[in-house]
């Protein structure tokens, strides 16, 4: 043999060799992590019942909750012996080699992949995952052999993936029966028709609605029942359309408890805020992204008392520029105990100084308090302050 060969196949042979040592290694590692994850749950157990000490053992309905951005082949292999169900919530998934991937690897049952929920911006969509999930999630999914039920809650940018709107395209990838979705998509591709998009989920009841952001759009899809607390709504949510028959709304959307306004050049309708009351009956908290318009609100009209949300408890604003329409809002929901504003100087804009009288009913039994973008040292609030927030102790 050539000195050449001889010494590339040396190298080829010291290089598997320490991909081996590596890849034990992964799994040693590993192994540790998942061996702590079963000493934290035996630990309340441990206190309770010194004499019968029994190691934990895993049961096949465990759920293990993974927060990180990139998981080797071996961790997969480790965690497919040891779970039947996983749920993933790192907001960009990456790391897998496909090309490495065997279906005997995966015996999960269960799997939920969820990204950051929805899209912040009107303008800028890096705020949306770029995650190629028909490239990448769509393939791992497939590889899940045992997999009895999935649950999907995304967002995402990527022109690519225009085919996650597609039932027919998930049916032939997605072999189960008990798969639950939200899917919000922007797309700068042509605008699809919702009735053809419908079309094609005629083994699935989904609700559909869409708007123009820029030169882009943005579909909400969803399967209903819906299944997932968080809901991101558009301008034209009231406008979505179904393909399912079912008309009892409050079953529709009795597992929503937190909404979210994502942001829109339209103005919602006031009408929105009824129908959250009449029909999302288990929602407690609403958060409200950076440009957000309503029409027909008029403080003089007192239309607020109407469609007051009584079982709003928490309210994040990240960003209203109309100050009486910021005001409206906080007025539509009487009862909240956390408030979360921009800053200090919005809050002193709303409440006129603490002397806003309106206001104050509302203020004075809000418990917690945030500033989500404080950039103002403000080290002492002055004594109005705590007149106006009697519930505030110390902030």
């Amino acid at each position: 043999m050539p000195k050449v060969n001889k010494r590339k196949a040396q190298a080829q042979s010291a290089s598997s060799v320490i991909r081996k040592e590596e890849e034990e290694k992964d799994v040693e590692s590993f192994e540790e992590k998942l061996k702590e994850h079963e000493v934290e749950e035996t630990s309340v157990e441990e206190e309770d019942d010194d004499e019968d000490e029994e190691e934990y053992i895993p049961e096949k309905d465990d759920t293990l909750l993974m927060e990180r951005y990139s998981w080797s082949k071996s961790e997969w292999i480790v965690i497919s012996q040891k779970f039947s169900a996983v749920q993933l919530t790192s907001k960009i998934f990456k790391g897998i080699n496909y090309e490495q991937i065997t279906h005997s690897c995966f015996n999960l049952s269960k799997f939920t992949f969820m990204t950051s929920g929805s899209c912040q911006s009107v303008s800028n969509k890096n705020n949306c995952s770029s995650y190629r999930y028909t490239a990448e999630l769509i393939p791992l999914i497939h590889s899940f052999t045992n997999l009895k039920e999935l649950r999907l809650n995304i967002s995402g940018n990527n022109n690519n993936d225009i085919d996650l709107l597609n039932g027919h395209y998930l049916k032939q990838r997605i072999l189960i029966n008990d798969f639950k979705f939200h899917i919000c998509l922007t797309n700068n591709d042509l605008d699809r028709c919702t009735n053809s998009i419908l079309s094609t989920w005629d083994s699935f009841s989904v609700g559909l609605h869409k708007i123009k952001v820029l030169n882009s759009v943005r579909y909400y899809l969803f399967s209903l029942p819906y299944q997932f607390e968080r809901l991101s709504l558009s301008s034209n949510f009231l406008q979505y359309k179904t393909n399912s028959d079912n008309k009892n709304l409050i079953e529709t959307w009795k597992n929503v408890k937190h909404i979210v306004f994502d942001p829109d050049l339209s103005s919602y309708s006031s009408d929105i805020f009824s129908y959250i009351k009449n029909f999302f009956i288990n929602v407690n908290e609403i958060t409200i992204h950076r440009v957000f318009l309503l029409d027909n609100f008029n403080l003089n009209n007192n239309r607020y008392k109407e469609q007051i949300c009584e079982r709003i408890e928490i309210l994040n604003i990240h960003y209203i520029k109309n100050n009486l329409l910021c005001k409206y809002v906080i007025l539509l929901m009487p009862n909240i105990k956390e408030l979360k504003l921009p800053n200090y100087k919005n809050l002193l804009e709303i409440t006129n100084g603490f002397h806003d009288m309106d206001l104050f009913q509302i203020f004075k039994k809000i418990k917690i308090l945030e500033f989500l973008f404080d950039n103002n040292e403000i080290v002492v609030k002055p004594k109005e302050f705590y007149d106006y927030l009697l519930e505030i102790k110390h902030l």
